[in-house]
């Protein structure tokens, strides 16, 4: 905080206008520091500490610094703190100074400098990836097929976007949501059937993309005859803790990750949501804070650094049956995907307690089913179940606002979209018509261009890329 210090000015005898602007010039000037002894004008009372959070790493010894010094030596995907802290008023700026090693990656920082005001910074992102040069390097996108009870697995061409179809892996009963975790090791699956509700976990083979099925976890009952029903999963961005939100009985299933083998384990009870028929759940890049999207609702939860567990913090209106929400990499902003008042609602997120605060709404397609922020923070996509298209959006970096863009037709009935971890490309799972809709990106606008379709299996409900949450 900066205390200005008043200084006792002599009063002066008028001798004229411009001897008494003078004399107050003078005295204004003996308040300064200099070399006297006296108080500054403004004097810095107050330290803020400079943090963010790694996501990706596979590789040892990366190290970063702030301001070309405190090195900050980092082991594992989490969290971390500068220890020196740095002056309100004063710049701060994040760099690389040793790569990992024992990887082909590359990390990279984004949010990371510009000057304290007044509060601790906690935006910083390191993501460590495969570097773009390394275009032969593949990638691989998975889709949850509800009918056909399995998962699509495909090789994603480095240059054109376009999805060669693996072989599909057997899921459970009616896999609703799949999602990779950070280090891009792990898949998981939800199989929302009520009578055979579990989550199946799998292995990437980091060659070819295929997938090894592991332990599956079967949905706990919380009260005798309450079978909970998962319906969506999330990974956090250290990869430590995995989030499910229960369509029945309205509740938020918590499990710890295994490094090694990607096992979960179940972390208390479900928590309770409150709001009815949760569809999505989205952790803040910083791990701190995730959010429950109910049928009437946003609750807010802060989580336990140590074991995942969620509190809730808030509860926050958005617009009609709210249906699925995304995080912006910088964690400023929240946008939440409206299904019955076909709008996307614009949140602002306070960095200390995770609140939530309306800015706006925009209007959308007809039924918005899923919405996905861009991995460089510029362009919001929104799938519209109802109009069968994509809606695009520009983000305001200041205020978190979204401009439209011109809208792209998709498949029949598309449910998921996302961006892949490089920004260039965007794909769509269409429930209707059994396919997936393949866009560039173009990434002074952010439109997105056809760039074919490829097969998916029967009803694909959602769709995930590697390296991406």
């Amino acid at each position: 905080m900066q205390v200005l210090k008043i200084c006792n000015l002599h009063r002066l005898t008028f001798l004229g206008q411009a001897v008494a602007i003078v004399g107050l010039v003078l005295g204004l000037a003996s308040c300064g520091g200099g070399g006297g002894g006296g108080s500054a004008a403004y004097t810095t009372s107050t330290t803020y500490t400079v943090s963010g959070i790694v996501s990706g790493l596979s590789g040892t010894g990366l190290v970063l610094q702030n301001n070309t010094a405190d090195d900050k030596t980092i082991t594992a995907n989490s969290t971390f703190t500068f220890a020196t802290p740095v002056a309100n008023g004063a710049n701060y700026n994040v760099s690389i100074k040793i790569q990992s090693t024992g990887s082909s990656q590359t990390c990279t920082v984004s949010s990371g400098s510009g000057t304290v005001m007044g509060a601790n910074i906690r935006n910083v992102v390191v993501n460590c990836g495969i570097p773009t040069a390394q275009s032969n390097v593949p990638k691989f996108a998975y889709v949850a097929n509800y009918s056909s009870n399995n998962v699509s697995v495909y090789t994603i061409n480095s240059s054109t976007g376009a999805l060669t179809a693996g072989t599909p892996i057997a899921a459970g009963i009616n896999p609703s949501s799949v999602t990779v975790d950070p280090t891009g090791k792990f898949v998981y699956v939800t199989n929302s059937n009520w009578d055979a509700s579990a989550i199946s976990v799998y292995t990437i083979d980091p060659s070819t993309g295929a997938l090894t099925a592991g332990t599956v976890v079967i949905a706990p009952v919380v009260f005798p005859y309450n079978q909970v029903t998962p319906y969506r999963v999330t990974v956090d961005p250290t990869g430590k803790f995995a989030y499910v939100a229960n369509l029945m009985p309205d509740t938020i299933s918590v499990f710890t990750i295994n490094p090694t083998t990607g096992a979960l384990t179940q972390v208390g009870v479900p928590v309770y949501g409150r709001g009815g028929t949760p569809h999505s759940i989205a952790v803040d890049p910083t791990g701190k804070f995730a959010y429950l999207v109910n049928s009437s609702f946003i609750a807010v939860f802060t989580i336990n650094p140590a074991t995942g567990e969620l509190t809730e913090s808030a509860q926050v209106g958005a617009g009609t049956y709210p249906k699925f929400i995304a995080v912006d990499p910088t964690g400023k902003f929240a946008y939440v995907a409206n299904d019955t008042s076909q709008d996307v609602s614009v949140f602002t997120i306070n960095p200390i307690n995770g609140d939530l605060t309306l800015v706006t709404a925009v209007a959308a397609g007809t039924n918005p089913s899923s919405i996905t922020v861009d991995p460089s923070g510029k362009f919001v996509y929104v799938a519209n179940y109802g109009s069968s298209n994509v809606s695009m959006y520009t983000i305001n970096p200041a205020t978190g606002g979204l401009t439209a863009g011109t809208a792209v037709a998709a498949g029949t009935k598309p449910a998921s979209v996302t961006v892949d971890q490089t920004g260039k490309f965007a794909y769509v799972a269409n429930e209707g018509s059994n396919d997936i809709s393949v866009y560039t990106v173009n990434p002074t606008t952010g439109a997105l261009t056809a760039a074919g379709t490829a097969p998916a299996g029967t009803n694909p409900q959602s769709i995930i890329t590697t390296g991406r949450m």
